[in-house]
């Protein structure tokens, strides 16, 4: 064979070399963003998880009258921005929470710990898919506080509901 054939040779195992590197590197690519995708859905099992157990740790003593006001309060501070002042959601921001089947089924304790860890927008409980972050973005509530405002989102859920009933016997007299 002639030395036009070797470097012909040459260049193409050279060619074949590259090819199996950029094979090896699009599997790898491909592996690490599978990898990345499953570890977000763990964490966010992980986070439901926590929230289960930190639900059996709420000292439900400290859920009392005197934690509505109280936490009507800390829902303005911290929650209205994105649930509205009178917890009807805010377009894009937050849930309706007047009327959220969520807050219905669960106890106070368990509100009170699914506020603490927030929730990721692939959660597949969220209505929105939208953020909620932990202990709604207020790193400065205390545990108290939590109940606070999970009693008050139960006391939002009975005035919507009385407003309900009041249009309702309205509308029926008329």
């Amino acid at each position: 064979m002639n030395s036009t054939g070797d470097q012909n040779s040459d260049v193409a195992a050279e060619a074949m070399k590259s090819l199996k590197k950029q094979a090896l590197f699009a599997c790898i690519a491909t592996a690490t963003i599978t990898l990345s995708a499953f570890a977000a859905l763990k964490m966010a099992d992980a986070v439901r998880e926590q929230t289960k157990r930190d639900m059996v740790a709420i000292d439900l003593a400290k859920y009392r009258p005197a934690s509505v006001p109280r936490g009507r309060a800390r829902f303005m501070e911290t929650c209205a921005s994105c649930h509205g002042s009178n917890g009807a959601g805010m377009p894009k921001q937050g849930a309706n929470l007047r009327f959220s089947t969520f807050i219905a089924d669960h106890q106070p304790g368990e509100l009170a710990a699914f506020i603490r860890n927030g929730r990721t927008p692939n959660d597949p409980q969220t209505v929105m898919q939208l953020p909620m972050p932990p202990r709604g973005g207020n790193g400065n509530l205390d545990e108290q506080q939590l109940i606070d405002i999970a009693a008050y989102l139960r006391e939002l859920q009975k005035q919507a509901q009385d407003e309900l009933q009041a249009d309702a016997q309205s509308n029926a007299t008329r």
